[in-house]
């Protein structure tokens, strides 16, 4: 299997403790709509394939500038 045989996607349920201001199937679709989570979709839209994990790997991996994660 391929990672484009995979199109299962990461969401189904939007969690907004109460604090919406649209109906939550509203936001659920909006959000199937607007974004890709399958997966190659979460992989493409963040770029991890475009990251060099060496410089990642050392002192951790938050606040440094140039990952996509970061922007």
């Amino acid at each position: 299997m391929t990672n484009d045989d995979i199109r299962q996607v990461f969401i189904e349920y939007v969690e907004s403790f109460g604090k919406e201001y649209q109906d939550r199937e509203f936001l659920e679709q909006y959000i199937r709509d607007s974004y890709d989570l399958t997966p190659r979709g979460i992989v493409d839209g963040l770029g991890l394939l475009d990251v060099d994990y060496n410089k990642v790997s050392a002192y951790g991996h938050f606040g440094k500038e140039g990952l996509p994660w970061e922007q």
